[in-house]
C-alpha cells in the first residue's frame, strides 16, 4: 500500500519496559470507501515539538533553561559525561539545588541499561553514606522526551583535578582509602557494585580530601579511547582501571574484588600524582598489563603493602571484601605522620599568610591547628610498643590541659586557663542519707536521673540483684552536686571529679549534645576513662622533642573516635576536633611546654564516624550510634 504524503506523522515514543500502546498497531483501512472527515476540533496552543536526540545533544546545554516534569529547573550547564549531558539544577518545591544527568538516546532505548540503572537507582536512593552521592530518582519528562537521573549537587574538585597538583600525601591516601572503602561497603551490601571507580568519578567536596564523594554508580562510556569502557556480562569499566575480569579473565566473577582492585589503582594514581600505566591503548595490552601485581613506584611502602594486597590479579589471592580493607588500614603502623618538624613549620607558615585552620590527613594523627604568633603544642599518636610506662601525678592542682585521641592538636600556648585544687563532690551529709521513703528500685529511672544531670558525665554500671546503693564515676561541673539518690538507689558519689572553674557554657552545650547523641548516657559500660588526669612534663619522657603521654584509657585493642573539646578556645570553629584513633594507640606525644586543658570524648560504634564529620552537633555521633553505641568522657590535663 503507497503511503499518503498528506498523512499527519506521528512518532510514537517507547521507553524501555513500557508495553506498546493498543493504537500502536491499526488495521488496514479500506481503500474502496473514502476516509472519513475528522470532527472540528477546539483549537489549541500546539506543543513544541519534543527535540530530537540529535538536537539534545549536538549542542551543549539545550536543556538550560527547561523545567523537568514541572519539579526541577535547569539553571546551568555543567559538562558533557560519560552517559549524557550533565547539568545543574534546581528543584522547585523547596528550592534545592541538585546535579541532572540526562541520559544519551541510545542508552534509554537500551532495555538491558535501562533496567541495570533503574535497579541500582533505587538501591542507592537508599544509601545514607556520606561518601557516596545521594540518589534523588530516576525520571522521564514526557514534554522533552528525556530520561534523567537527579542526584545531590556535589561542590568541589574532583580527584582527578586535584591530582593536576601534585601528589596527594601518603597519609591523605590513607584516609581517602579508609572512607571511599567504607561507602563502597555501604554499596556493596545492597548488591551494587561501582565497576567504573577512577579518580574523575570521585568528587571532593568543598575541596576537601576528608569529605571524597563517589559518583557515577553504573556502566558509563567516554570517547576519549584512554577511558573506553568495556562493556561485557553486564560490566562496565575504564580500562585504566578495570579489573582482570572485567576482561573475562578468571572466569569473569564480578564482586566486591572488582571495585577493590580498581580502588586500589585509584588511590595509587593519587599518591603518585599520576596513574599507574595498565595498559590503555588496546584490550589486549590492558590485559597484559594484568598477569602480575603493577609496580607502585612513587607509594610509601607501608601504603604499597596494603594496596599490592588489593592488586592480585587472581581473584581468589585479592582481598574479598571492602570490610578487609577498612581492616587493613586501621592496622597499619604509626609512620611518616604529618607532625614531622619540617611540616609543622610548613603548617605555621601556611597560618601565618592567613590560614584560620589546617586540615592533615587521618591514620595516626588526624588534624592539627596552628596559631603562628606563638609555640606550638603538637600531639601525635604513638603505638604501643613505642611508648614508655608512666604514672600519672597526683590529683590536680592549678592547670591548664592536653589533648586526646587519633585526634592531633597543635595547642596554642598562653590559652591554658587555671584550675583550683580539690575535690567537691556532693554533700557528704546529703549523700550519707538515705530515701526516707522506700521508693521502688529503678535502675532505667536512676540513669535517666544520671543522664540529666547539667554539665556533667556521671555514670553507674547497672545494679546487681538486691543492690540498693550504686557507685557512680565521672565528672561534673564545679558548683553543681550529685542528688543523694536515683531511681530509689542511693548513689556513692566519692569517685566523681569535680571540674574547677566551672567549663564554659559552650563546652557544657557540646558535650550534652554528644553524650545524647550517643544514646548510653548514665550507663558505665566497658570504655572507662578517668573523670580528670593530670600530666606532669617532667614525668614524661621526651622522644624526639615530643613528651609521651599515655591515654587516659590505656592501650586501645580497636579502633576508636575522639570528640575534643578545647574548652579555652573562643573560636567556635576551633573548638570542636573529632577522629578515629587506630587500634594499639598508647600514647599521645606532645610538643612544647605550654600548661593545656581538653576534654574528651571517646567513642566505640560499629562503624566510626569520618575524621572531622563531629563538629559538636551530635549529628556524626548520632548517626553511628543508630545500632548502639558505647562511651565515655574525662579531662586531661597537662602542667
Amino acid at each position: 500500500m503507497t503511503e499518503d504524503p498528506d498523512t499527519p506523522k506521528r512518532t510514537v515514543f517507547i521507553r524501555p519496559g513500557d508495553r506498546v500502546p493498543p493504537h500502536a498497531s491499526v488495521p488496514p483501512a479500506d481503500a474502496s470507501k473514502p476516509p472519513p472527515e475528522r470532527p472540528a476540533e477546539p483549537p489549541l496552543r500546539p506543543a513544541p515539538p519534543p527535540p530530537t536526540g540529535t538536537q539534545r545533544f549536538g549542542m551543549a546545554g539545550l536543556l538550560v533553561g527547561a523545567t523537568l516534569n514541572d519539579n526541577y529547573q535547569v539553571t546551568r550547564y555543567i559538562t558533557q559525561g560519560g552517559m549524557g549531558e550533565i547539568y545543574e539544577g534546581r528543584q522547585i518545591r523547596g528550592n534545592v539545588k541538585v546535579a541532572i544527568k540526562v541520559i544519551l538516546p541510545q542508552f534509554a532505548a537500551d532495555p538491558e541499561f535501562y533496567t541495570l540503572l533503574e535497579r541500582e537507582a533505587d538501591l542507592l536512593a537508599t544509601l545514607g553514606h556520606d561518601a557516596i552521592v545521594k540518589f534523588r530518582g530516576l525520571s522521564h519528562d514526557p514534554r522533552s522526551q528525556v530520561d534523567y537521573l537527579t542526584l545531590e549537587y556535589v561542590h568541589g574538585p574532583s580527584l582527578e583535578d586535584q591530582m593536576d597538583h601534585g601528589a596527594v600525601d601518603a597519609q591523605q591516601c590513607r584516609f581517602l582509602l579508609r572512607r571511599l572503602a567504607s561507602g563502597l561497603d555501604a554499596a556493596h551490601d545492597k548488591g551494587v557494585y561501582h565497576r567504573d571507580l577512577s579518580p574523575d568519578n570521585i568528587l571532593l567536596r568543598d575541596g576537601k580530601i576528608e569529605r571524597a564523594t563517589i559518583i557515577d554508580f553504573g556502566i558509563a562510556k567516554d570517547s576519549d579511547t584512554s577511558k573506553k569502557t568495556v562493556i561485557g556480562a553486564g560490566f562496565g569499566g575504564k580500562l585504566g582501571f578495570a579489573a582482570p575480569e572485567a576482561f573475562g579473565l578468571f572466569g569473569r566473577q564480578i564482586g566486591p574484588w572488582t571495585d577493590i582492585y580498581s580502588l586500589a589503582l585509584v588511590v595509587a594514581a593519587a599518591a603518585r600524582g599520576k596513574v599507574i600505566d595498565m595498559g590503555t591503548a588496546t584490550p589486549i595490552d590492558a590485559i597484559q598489563a594484568r598477569q602480575a601485581v603493577p609496580a607502585l613506584d612513587g607509594v610509601e611502602p607501608w601504603l604499597a603493602a596494603v594496596l599490592a594486597r588489593m592488586l592480585e590479579p587472581d581473584p581468589a589471592n585479592r582481598m574479598r571484601s571492602m570490610a578487609s580493607v577498612i581492616a587493613a588500614v586501621d592496622t597499619l603502623p604509626a609512620v611518616g605522620t604529618p607532625f614531622d618538624a619540617d611540616t609543622a613549620q610548613d603548617l605555621i607558615a601556611a597560618a601565618a599568610a592567613g590560614a584560620r585552620e589546617t586540615t592533615v590527613p587521618p591514620g595516626p594523627a588526624a588534624f592539627v591547628r596552628v596559631e603562628p604568633p606563638r609555640e606550638t603544642s603538637d600531639l601525635k599518636l604513638v603505638r604501643a610498643d613505642a611508648t614508655p610506662a608512666a604514672e600519672p601525678a597526683a590529683p590536680r592542682s592549678k592547670l591548664p590541659l592536653v589533648i586526646g585521641g587519633g585526634v592531633a592538636l597543635a595547642a596554642v600556648a598562653g590559652l591554658a586557663i587555671l584550675f583550683t585544687g580539690g575535690k567537691d563532690n556532693a554533700d557528704p551529709e546529703a549523700a550519707a542519707t538515705a530515701a526516707t521513703s522506700p521508693a521502688a528500685l529503678d535502675w532505667p529511672a536512676a540513669r535517666v536521673a544520671l543522664a540529666a544531670l547539667p554539665c556533667s558525665d556521671i555514670r553507674g554500671g547497672p545494679p546487681g540483684p538486691g543492690a540498693t546503693s550504686l557507685a557512680v564515676t565521672g565528672w561534673m561541673a564545679a558548683g553543681t552536686s550529685v542528688p543523694a539518690t536515683a531511681g530509689g538507689y542511693r548513689l556513692d558519689s566519692s569517685a566523681v571529679m569535680a571540674v574547677s572553674p566551672a567549663p564554659s557554657p559552650e563546652t557544657c552545650a557540646i558535650i550534652g549534645r554528644v553524650r545524647q547523641a550517643a544514646g548510653d548516657a548514665g550507663v558505665q559500660g566497658n570504655l572507662k576513662m578517668p573523670g580528670e588526669t593530670v600530666w606532669k612534663f617532667a614525668q614524661l619522657q621526651d622522644v624526639g622533642g615530643y613528651l609521651q603521654m599515655p591515654i587516659g584509657l590505656g592501650t586501645l585493642g580497636k579502633p576508636l573516635y575522639i570528640v575534643n573539646i578545647d574548652d579555652g578556645q573562643t573560636d567556635p570553629v576551633k573548638r570542636v576536633s573529632a577522629g578515629q584513633v587506630p587500634a594499639g594507640t598508647a600514647a599521645f606525644p606532645y610538643q612544647g611546654r605550654q600548661p593545656v586543658r581538653y576534654l574528651q570524648f571517646f567513642l566505640s560504634a560499629p562503624t566510626l564516624p569520618d575524621n572531622g564529620a563531629e563538629t559538636g552537633s551530635g549529628a556524626a555521633v548520632s548517626r553511628a550510634c543508630a545500632s548502639g553505641c558505647e562511651s565515655t568522657s574525662g579531662w586531661v590535663i597537662l602542667q
